[in-house]
Parts: C-alpha cells; sequence; structure tokens
C-alpha cells in the first residue's frame, strides 16, 4: 500500500468516527474511567475539607477570661456570630464554688451581651434563690456565646464548633459544681445524646467535677408542671454544696 493509500486509509477511519487503532493487548476502558472518577472523588474531597476545616486560635495560651474572651471574638470558624450584636461571654467570678452552663443567648442576652437575664433568667434567679444561693456567687454562661438567628436552637456544627472554648471555660472558672441548664448543655458537656427528661436530677463527673442536668427555665416556663421535679434537683444541689 503506497503512502497516498495509507493516508487516504487513516482518513476513511477518522470519517467513520474511529480515533485508536487497535492496541496488542485488550484495554478496558471501563477501568480507566472509574480510576478517573475515584481520582474525582478524593480530589473533591481532599477540597471540601479544606473548605471545612476550622482554624483556632490558641486556646491553651488563654490564661484568663479576657484571653479567652477575646480568642472568641477573634475567631470566625463559625457563621453564627454574623447575626448577633454582641457577645454573651459569661458572668462570675473565678473559683466560684458553682457554675451554670445554658445552651445559648436569647433576645435580651444578645441586647445586654450578658447571660440568662430574660424571662428564663429571672426564673433562674428565683430558683437560686431558692436554695439560699446568690447568683452573683455563682459563674453563668452558655455553650454558645452568640445568639442563633431568630433564637433557633444550635447545630450540631456550631456546637462542635464552640466545644474547645467551653472546655477551656470551664478549666478557667474551676467550679466545684456544675449545673447543666438544659438538653444542649448537658448532650455537649457529657457527650451524651440521652434526652434531658432521662439524665436531669443525677450526678455525673466531668473531669472531676461533679455536674448535673437540670431543666432549663424557658421549659419550665412552658410547662409549670415540671417544676416539682426542678425542685427535687435544687434540694438535691444543695445537699451537694452543703457537704462541700
Amino acid at each position: 500500500m503506497g503512502k497516498d493509500q495509507n493516508i487516504s486509509f487513516l482518513e476513511w477511519h477518522l470519517e467513520s468516527g474511529v480515533d485508536a487503532l487497535l492496541e496488542e493487548k485488550p484495554q478496558n476502558i471501563l477501568t480507566n474511567i472509574e480510576k478517573n472518577v475515584s481520582l474525582h472523588n478524593k480530589t473533591a474531597d481532599t477540597e471540601a475539607r479544606k473548605k471545612t476545616e476550622i482554624i483556632y486560635p490558641n486556646i491553651d495560651e488563654c490564661n484568663s477570661l479576657r484571653d479567652l474572651k477575646e480568642a472568641i471574638f477573634k475567631f470566625d470558624g463559625c457563621n453564627i456570630r454574623k447575626s448577633a450584636k454582641n457577645i454573651v461571654f459569661g458572668e462570675g467570678e473565678v473559683g466560684s464554688k458553682l457554675m451554670l452552663i445554658g445552651e445559648a443567648p436569647g433576645v435580651e442576652e444578645d441586647n445586654s451581651g450578658k447571660p440568662f437575664i430574660g424571662a428564663a433568667g429571672k426564673l433562674l434567679d428565683k430558683m437560686l434563690d431558692s436554695i439560699n444561693i446568690i447568683r452573683s456567687e455563682t459563674y453563668i454562661t452558655n455553650i454558645i456565646p452568640w445568639r442563633p438567628p431568630g433564637n433557633r436552637k444550635p447545630s450540631l456544627d456550631e456546637i462542635e464548633a464552640f466545644k474547645p472554648f467551653i472546655h477551656k471555660h470551664i478549666e478557667l472558672v474551676k467550679p466545684l459544681i456544675i449545673i447543666l441548664v438544659g438538653g444542649t448543655a448537658a448532650s455537649t458537656i457529657l457527650e451524651n445524646d440521652t434526652g434531658i427528661t432521662k439524665l436531669r436530677g443525677k450526678w455525673y463527673k466531668f473531669k472531676n467535677i461533679d455536674v448535673m442536668p437540670v431543666y432549663h427555665p424557658a421549659y419550665l416556663l412552658r410547662q409549670p408542671s415540671q417544676k416539682k421535679q426542678a425542685w427535687e434537683d435544687l434540694l438535691n444541689i444543695k445537699k451537694k454544696i452543703i457537704s462541700l
């Protein structure tokens, strides 16, 4: 076959849609496709992890509540702060025997920058007063320091994002007893998915600290029939404080 015939032969194949010559060994094109899909998925997963990776300040270097508040204020690994007016860090003294941890700020707290000052906060004050505890002698904070948009429940991602901060918060306050106010605080600190109705009123340990989950005052405002159980929990807390 002459040179011109070879060219004509190749052109005829191209016009017929043939874009590759037969090789000595058969090739499985599906295998190549699977490899390309797998490589694409791995690349996509890597890029997704890069986008969702949370960069924290050096929390271990926070030696005071002021340091921790500044670290939280600078932390931009969670968008929940964008809709909030003020950071609601906490209130009280380092070394307080009793530390109370709630879920997240509401409207009143967001406006003032102070935890538990709305209707639920007023009920909490009455609850503490009923067992002769003065609010100023406790330390109060929340799992999430920023008000969620629309007062919604914090998402699991938001809770996980701020978990290192609340752990450091506890370390700096050095309480003897922690009261977990509501289901979100209880599940976050105890890392237990059991509902608050089963967790409440029982003592647990968090890093050698006595911990008790209780109903959130906001829940008691909606379900006043549960105040009897809440009162039993308060008496239990009072006994623990006296024992210390």
